[in-house]
């Protein structure tokens, strides 16, 4: 019997960081099994995100860029929805909104980013530095900042205003280009509609104007995750399409989940094997949680416990994230489309000329 909140089965899913995706890359025996294991999705790259639940001062920092990992494990296990982590910190929403949405077309819509404010290596880095002896001229240099440099914007702060502000730019960009607007008329001479592709022209925290060049996918836009302890109640309703939290967050956030009643809240379970593992998930679905995340220890003896011990004790008690391989990643959790945050905005472009044929 499948474990249930509110009448719909919970989700499953896993954090994986850098050194757990290298590890699969490096084994098809193992990146097979994980290929059909039974998973809502796989987030990758949870060690980047500085406030991620399972982060901590132990935790291997980041070497790899996220987008480049997600599409490199995407390619090799086909059946997997994956999520990509990222923070405002490393990079600006435009490059973020480009780049997950190419891979959620390659991927056929089967993919989503999980955005949060301050990136680990980062903030080591600063602890580190904070530490050191300076002189009065670097005194202010420690105070972290969002990413810098484009269109004069510098010492953007990493606060929840900005991460919203981000969140709400790469939702306006994932949806500039319809894919709707493509038509492939070869006798009009005329690929894309043109004029439906709609002018960005967010004026926030950041400053962004114009469409992305990458159409809709399957999906329409990727799925949009945040951690509670991020962005919390500050966010507007529909802007996130899930949500992620801890088992402390489960009552010290409830004022944002009051304010967020359609938004799907995920938790982060602490790591473990087995009955420990489904005693905290019985534990997470008792407080309402819509799903789970499961969190393997590190390297490649962690991912053979989550494959041999923790997923099938989960099964066992009726908690797994068995769903049809080829759905998207939003048909799988049941979440609707975004709407459309473009409404009224002008086209980027003027109608295409039909061609005449002689």
């Amino acid at each position: 019997m499948t474990s249930t909140t509110a009448g719909r089965p919970v989700q499953l899913a896993v954090g994986l960081t850098d050194r757990h995706v290298l590890e699969l890359l490096g084994d098809q025996t193992l990146l097979e099994r994980f290929n059909f294991a039974a998973l809502s999705f796989a987030i990758v790259g949870t060690n980047r995100l500085a406030n991620y639940p399972t982060t901590d001062a132990h935790t291997e920092p980041a070497q790899l860029d996220t987008g480049l990992l997600t599409a490199t494990l995407k390619q090799r296990a086909r059946s997997l929805r994956l999520i990509a982590a990222a923070t405002i910190q490393r990079d600006h929403p435009y490059s973020l909104a480009r780049r997950i949405a190419s891979l959620d077309v390659l991927a056929g819509g089967r993919t989503g980013l999980l955005l949060d404010s301050e990136d680990a290596a980062l903030v080591k880095q600063a602890t580190a530095a904070a530490s050191q002896p300076r002189s009065d001229a670097s005194a202010n240099s420690a105070t972290p900042v969002a990413w810098q440099g484009i269109d004069g914007q510098v010492d953007i702060p990493l606060s929840v205003e900005t991460v919203v502000d981000a969140a709400e730019a790469i939702v306006q960009l994932w949806q500039s280009w319809p894919r709707e607007s493509i038509i492939a008329d070869k006798e009009a001479g005329v690929y894309t509609q043109a004029n439906r592709i709609r002018n960005v022209e967010h004026e926030g925290v950041y400053r962004i104007h114009g469409p992305i060049s990458v159409p809709t996918s399957a999906q329409q836009t990727p799925v949009l995750a945040g951690l509670v302890s991020t962005v919390g109640e500050h966010t507007a309703p529909g802007l996130f399409d899930l949500l992620l939290a801890s088992e402390r967050e489960a009552t010290s956030h409830s004022s944002a989940e009051e304010s967020l009643p359609s938004t799907p809240v995920f938790e982060v379970l602490p790591a473990g094997y087995g009955r420990t593992t489904v005693a905290a998930a019985r534990a997470a679905i008792d407080r309402g949680r819509q799903g789970l995340v499961v969190t393997p220890s590190e390297g490649r003896t962690g991912l053979i416990g989550l494959l041999d011990d923790t997923l099938p004790a989960l099964a066992e008690a009726g908690i797994d994230g068995g769903s049809i391989p080829s759905q998207t990643l939003r048909a799988t959790l049941g979440i609707p489309f975004q709407p459309d945050r473009l409404v009224g905005k002008p086209s980027a472009f003027a109608a295409p000329a039909v061609q005449s044929r002689l």
